[in-house]
């Protein structure tokens, strides 16, 4: 498998369990979702709004990084560069679609990491205040570890400052429907409405 597959497939599975999230979200309100393609560049893996339930009220807007782990740590790592990109890209979406939506709402950055114990969904701007950022050592990327390690600038989130929900790594995915999943969010990211 090329390295371009192994990254692709990895999208993929975070997809994956962003649907198996979604679909395990309360059913007090109404969603809708965008995941950005398996195969993009994008610095961020999805979109989720938040209605009053049968109503065309916007509540929140989320911004939504996930990660995979194959093991499971009482703290997890959040780099302060994906951190810092979220910001950046949560002011030029708010901007956008604030003059072009007419909506006053502030998207949230949210961080979801899924373990073998569960997943972990992280409110980064209920959290910010308690990061302690420092720098370690670790993989350039975990997908690629021919890359090396190099040093990053880094936080660790403790898994009771998250909302649970019992996904766990391992469990079942089906990658056609994932894929056939993919397909219709393209066709959203070409209309070009709020994402």
């Amino acid at each position: 498998m090329t390295l371009q597959q192994k990254f692709y497939e990895k999208s993929l599975i975070e997809r994956s369990f962003l649907k198996m999230i979604f679909d395990n979200l309360p059913k007090n309100y109404d969603y809708k979702t965008y995941m950005t393609p398996a195969d993009g560049k994008d610095i961020y893996d999805a979109i989720l709004l938040r209605f009053e339930k049968n109503s065309s009220k916007l509540i929140d807007r989320y911004i939504i990084e996930i990660k995979v782990r194959d093991t499971h740590y009482p703290d997890l790592m959040l780099e302060k560069i994906k951190y810092n990109d979220l910001k950046r890209l949560r002011t030029r979406l708010d901007n956008k679609t604030n003059s072009e939506c007419y909506t006053q709402i502030k998207s949230r950055l949210v961080y979801i990491s899924v373990t073998p114990e569960g997943t972990y969904w992280f409110d980064l701007d209920k959290l910010q205040s308690n990061f302690n950022w420092t720098t370690e050592r670790h993989w350039r990327s975990t997908t690629n570890k021919s890359a090396g390690k190099i040093e990053k600038e880094l936080t660790l989130i403790n898994i009771k400052m998250a909302k649970h929900f019992n996904i766990k790594t391992g469990d079942y995915f089906n990658k056609q429907a994932t894929e056939r999943l993919m397909v219709s969010h393209s066709r959203t990211k070409q209309l070009g409405i709020i994402f």
